[in-house]
């Protein structure tokens, strides 16, 4: 995948196997991984999620247990970059005393920083028979999220700071 972000991978339903321990499932790929990403926020699609079931959708169908057919941490998120200047300026006072003054800024550009996409395949609302969403209710709830980014970080800072070493 062309973005270079913190790796992520895409869960499914663990009931699907059946395991009393908490284990972590993954879904299935089910057809070819494309990246959206036009716009990102609530409702905004990062990865096409058509790509993925959740095995417990085809357990209902067929009552086998067993794991996704994907791996862990195979995709990647949205890269960022960021650009944190800062200016010093020393002045001495007297011969003993100095004054130091700066500015540092953190993410001076604003630019966000944002999170991996919801990776639950088990949210989608799919139809029993077909697989595919839902049409009978709004598409952002038959999607549940999945392959969607809903936060980022923070924004700029800017820090002001005087230092008197004597």
């Amino acid at each position: 995948m062309p973005d270079s972000g913190l790796p992520f991978g895409v869960s499914g339903s663990s009931q699907s196997v059946q395991c009393a321990r908490g284990c972590s499932q993954t879904a299935d790929l089910i057809g070819p991984i494309k990246m959206i990403d036009q716009e990102r926020g609530a409702g905004k699609l990062y990865m096409d999620p058509m790509a993925f079931r959740d095995p417990l959708w085809q357990f209902n169908k067929d009552g086998i247990y067993r794991f996704g057919s994907t791996g862990l941490n195979f995709l990647h998120g949205p890269g960022y970059w960021r650009l944190n200047p800062a200016i010093y300026k020393t002045f001495k006072i007297t011969e003993r005393v100095n004054t130091e003054f700066r500015v540092e800024s953190f993410n001076a550009t604003n630019t966000p920083a944002w999170s991996n996409p919801n990776t639950t395949s088990g949210g989608m609302r799919l139809d029993p028979v077909t697989g595919n969403l839902r049409t009978d209710i709004p598409f952002s709830t038959a999607l549940g999220n999945f392959m969607t980014i809903t936060g980022a970080s923070t924004g700029r800072v800017i820090r002001f700071g005087l230092r008197v070493a004597f």
